[in-house]
């Protein structure tokens, strides 16, 4: 959680009441909640999507990349080299 005196560093304006600072910090919480909540949906349709694929045929395994093919892991899950 955000303390009132961290907040303020981060907005950097003295101007604002601690009353506003608060306001905007519910905000931020606010969007934390909705952009988490929205990653998380996005995660779930990620593992039911995979779920739904069909297997690999010889084509794509052959294009696999090594690191997919000694832990048998689908290259479906991979970007750019990287796990997601």
């Amino acid at each position: 959680m955000l303390s009132l005196e961290r907040t303020k560093e981060l907005l950097n304006d003295p101007t604002l009441s601690d009353k506003e600072i608060q306001e905007i910090r519910d905000g931020f919480y606010l969007l934390a909640e909705i952009i988490f909540g929205k990653w998380q949906e996005e995660k779930r349709t990620d593992k039911l999507n995979d779920l739904k694929r069909p297997p690999l045929n010889e084509t794509e395994s052959a294009n696999m990349p090594p690191e997919c093919r000694k832990k048998k892991r689908n290259p479906r899950l991979y970007f750019n080299g990287q796990e997601r």
